[in-house]
């Protein structure tokens, strides 16, 4: 399969995802409480249906067409910003969060990685330009600030009733923990035969939950009443889902010759 098809069919589907999004939030879903509206019931649960059958064939066609990791080293500009924009989130998502109910040592914890993980990332785009060495086992940074983030927001999500956006705040951590799990262990030479289609899969479901976190920072732009609460929570997600995006789609080939795509990218000595 070619790339672009891979590409055209991601972007299909977030487009397709962040329509059903508005169209809940907007027309199914109580603006005061968050809740969905009596009698709406009924719809919502066959949009959601619809949405969780695109997340998964889009990742099933795009994961399917995936035939391997880049065999170069290759510096794409894309990547470099997505990751410099995605560790600059990851600052302001701990530093602006005020962790209601979290435990201490779980907010120092959550601030800690959080910091780290920009510092992280800071490196792993501006390594483009200065080209230095970037150890593999660094990667494993992001996972420990995803699984401490998770943990905030699960605490957070106990001490209330569970609402629509509780559920695509769980999908999307889920999926991105596993995605950086997986890419942490095959940068470090530790993945089996299958790793690469479990990063595509897992990377395409965490980046089209991001899709729907997108879809509540469009409502707090042009339609911000209809918002029961501040979309602060889905700046992260978003950023991420782009960064994971362009990770699939600079790091892995869809044909068996590794195919170059037109665009910005060092290749060489890092």
């Amino acid at each position: 399969m070619k790339k672009y098809k891979g590409i055209i069919a991601w972007g299909v589907a977030a487009a397709a995802l962040i329509a059903l999004r508005l169209y809940q939030l907007i027309a199914l879903t109580d603006y005061g409480t968050g809740f969905i509206k009596i009698g709406s019931r009924t719809v919502y649960t066959v949009t959601s249906v619809i949405a969780v059958a695109i997340i998964a064939t889009a990742s099933v066609f795009i994961t399917a067409g995936i035939k391997g990791p880049k065999e170069h080293k290759g510096f794409y500009l894309v990547t470099s910003l997505s990751a410099l924009a995605f560790g600059a989130a990851a600052a302001a998502d701990v530093l602006v969060n005020k962790y209601v109910n979290a435990p201490q040592y779980v907010k120092g914890a959550c601030i800690f990685f959080g910091i780290l993980t920009a510092l992280f990332y800071a490196l792993f785009a501006f390594r483009s330009a200065i080209h230095f060495p970037l150890s593999p086992k660094l990667a494993i940074i992001p996972v420990l600030f995803f699984v401490v983030k998770s943990v905030t927001v699960f605490v957070q999500g106990s001490y209330h009733v569970v609402i629509s956006d509780t559920v695509v705040e769980v999908g999307f951590y889920s999926f991105i923990m596993l995605f950086l799990l997986e890419y942490a262990r095959a940068v470090n030479g530790l993945a089996g035969k299958a790793s690469v289609k479990k990063i595509a899969a897992f990377g395409v479901c965490a980046s089209l939950f991001s899709a729907l976190s997108a879809a509540k920072l469009i409502i707090a732009i042009f339609y911000p009443t209809a918002l029961h609460d501040t979309a602060e929570g889905n700046v992260l997600p978003f950023f991420c889902g782009l960064y994971v995006v362009s990770v699939l789609f600079t790091q892995m080939k869809f044909v068996s010759q590794d195919d170059r795509v037109m665009g910005v990218y060092y290749s060489g000595k890092h």
